[in-house]
């Protein structure tokens, strides 16, 4: 059986070398794409983050300011129907009734987690207590009873427990206001954490480029320093793939620059859409304040109606005082004729 020569040292050494090269090479890729990886789910964490906060948290605190609306302009008109017993008032009563029911449905549709859900459970108590007391004075005040009874019994049964209801969804508000600031800071948080995470790869990512070229380019200059003193033509040929495959690593490490670049814009936008988050924020506490205003307006609206039936009572009082007087001027005619 004849022998089996061992392979030309050539053949070993560019063998040897293919690998080298392979390795540096896959070492690369796989941490660049370690990279976008990881740059893709952090940029999805801070916009599920940001989507979290104007999605859903601000809409939960636009109806709950819109709730808090509905049931001053209730008031309102339970104190028109309470001073002119206009059947007009009483229906603008119960649409405002129906409005009130639409927006809490909205709230129970979206609320998501227990906290909400037992603060709007508060509400409903507290709505439904408030509701007894309206009713209450409504009826008395179809039964014929006067001004100032209707009054009187509104102030006792229906005004106390709807300012109730009102801390209640303040509470509500209060809270919801609470999860977005924390929301933002999260999503500013992880932007953060994202940012650092990146660098640092990108870095183990440039180092392990330059260290994989250097010991390929010294293991291969060592290996064909051996080779040109038996082969001066190969050494030639290996020497000038060396040079190509060095480019190669060189091109990798300017296409990690560039894609740690991309990143770091991505990073930005990502803040850049928390930003508008506390925006959202922003308007709706501007919305919070034009609502507490106008529930001012409708207090003094009242308390004017209020004045105007004291002076007409007054007036009244001055007529059949009037009329006495005639009376009696007649009497004494009378006795004269």
């Amino acid at each position: 059986m004849p022998d089996t020569a061992p392979p030309p040292a050539d053949v070993r050494t560019r063998m040897t070398v293919g690998r080298q090269v392979i390795a540096g090479y896959a070492a690369v890729v796989v941490l660049t794409l370690a990279v976008v990886a990881l740059a893709t789910v952090e940029l999805r964490g801070v916009g599920d983050a940001k989507d979290l906060v104007i999605d859903r948290e601000a809409a939960l605190v636009a109806d709950a300011h819109r709730l808090d609306a509905v049931i001053a302009e209730r008031t309102a008109a339970d104190r028109a129907f309470f001073l002119t017993r206009r059947e007009s008032d009483r229906a603008r009563v119960g649409e405002l009734r129906r409005v009130y029911d639409e927006v809490m449905a909205d709230l129970e549709n979206n609320v998501y987690n227990g906290g909400g859900r037992r603060l709007l459970d508060q509400i409903r108590v507290a709505e439904s207590s408030w509701q007894d007391g309206a009713e209450a004075v409504v009826l008395a005040a179809a039964n014929g009873a006067s001004n100032e009874e209707v009054v009187r019994l509104a102030e006792r049964e229906a005004f106390p427990r709807r300012e109730t209801l009102r801390s209640a969804v303040k509470q509500f508000i209060d809270r919801q206001e609470d999860l977005i600031t924390q929301g933002i800071q999260r999503s500013d948080d992880r932007a953060s954490q994202a940012r650092l995470v990146l660098w640092l790869l990108a870095g183990v990512a440039l180092a392990v480029a330059v260290a994989v070229a250097t010991g390929v380019t010294r293991g291969v200059s060592r290996r064909l320093g051996d080779l040109a003193r038996a082969v001066d033509g190969s050494a030639s040929e290996i020497l000038a793939g060396t040079s190509q495959q060095v480019s190669g690593f060189t091109q990798q490490a300017a296409a990690v620059q560039e894609t740690v670049a991309t990143v770091e814009e991505l990073v930005q936008t990502a803040e850049q859409s928390a930003q508008r988050a506390r925006t959202v924020a922003d308007r709706a506490q501007r919305s919070a304040q034009v609502a507490q205003e106008g529930i001012a307006a409708v207090d003094g609206s009242a308390q004017g109606m209020q004045a105007i039936r004291d002076q007409v009572h007054t007036i009244a009082q001055s007529v059949v005082a009037l009329a006495e007087r005639a009376q009696d001027i007649s009497d004494i005619i009378d006795a004269v004729n």
